[in-house]
């Protein structure tokens, strides 16, 4: 019997493919275009794209960023965790990492070296001036350099807190650090990859100017690990920066990293949905 996979997935992403290679039928679509449906009775999970008809599907491939929060996104994943389909990453990972204050306070418990933060619970009381400057503004659980500023100089701060407060979001303050490597560390089941980012300008991520590999080492590679073992992540990333004195900072970790500069991983990735699915 053939095998049944849905991708959550922006269009651009190329699953289907990579599980045709397996002899497994795969159905990618947009998050946002479903309705899952549980029945306990029988057991059954089945999923509507777009009004059309039901589906029933073997596994689930999770490859939503959390880019802008999404209206129904915490209703369809409780409503697939009612159910026994295995997923990837795990809808707990999921839940976890679906606000940012929650990945930091895991990321506190594992004693890693976090960046240093300021959080402001709703961003409705900022003060007058900067807590320092220059410095970082994330504003609300948003990925891909959405909601996040670079403040460095007082005017600026001020125009800033002007939107910030209409938002009532929690807001986080970070010090603008003078990079010496911008790192992102993919783990994808057990092996790690280490990418250097250089940029065109201070979101490096958003704009690479330039990609190197890096061989990852013993102290890095267990901060992944960690991470990887608190989310209960099969693939996850963990964003750091070093800075000219050679200290890490680690800015966050990611459960649906993007695999632009890891073609191969699409077929890993494959692999190992189905070996969860079969085992």
């Amino acid at each position: 019997m053939t095998l049944k996979i849905l991708i959550y997935s922006d269009p651009y992403q190329k699953w289907v493919d990579a599980f045709k290679k397996l002899n497994v039928e795969a159905k990618q679509v947009m998050f946002e275009n479903t309705e899952v449906i549980y029945d306990s009775d029988k057991e059954k999970l089945e999923i509507s794209i777009l009004g059309d008809k039901k589906y029933s599907f073997d596994g689930i491939l999770w490859r939503v960023a959390h880019v802008r929060p999404f209206k129904f996104f915490f209703q369809t994943l409780y409503t697939v965790k009612l159910s026994n389909i295995p997923t990837l990453n795990n809808v707990d990972c999921i839940i976890k990492c679906s606000n940012k204050l929650m990945v930091y306070s895991f990321l506190k418990k594992l004693k890693l070296p976090l960046i240093s933060l300021k959080v402001y619970s709703t961003g409705r009381m900022l003060p007058l001036a900067a807590p320092q400057i220059p410095c970082v503004v994330k504003v609300g659980t948003y990925h891909a350099g959405l909601n996040k500023f670079l403040v460095t100089d007082g005017r600026q701060w001020n125009d800033l807190k002007s939107i910030v407060e209409t938002m009532e979001d929690f807001v986080v303050i970070e010090p603008y650090i003078e990079v010496e490597e911008d790192i992102r560390l993919i783990k994808i089941g057990d092996e790690i990859y280490g990418l250097k980012r250089k940029g065109v300008f201070w979101k490096s991520n958003l704009y690479p100017e330039s990609i190197e590999f890096f061989p990852v080492d013993e102290e890095m590679s267990e901060m992944v690990w960690k991470a990887s073992e608190i989310f209960e992540a099969d693939v996850c990333a963990l964003d750091l920066l070093i800075d000219k004195k050679g200290n890490i900072h680690i800015l966050e970790f990611v459960d649906v990293p993007g695999f632009e500069f890891l073609p191969h991983a699409y077929d890993k990735v494959a692999k190992m949905m189905v070996k969860k699915i079969k085992h």
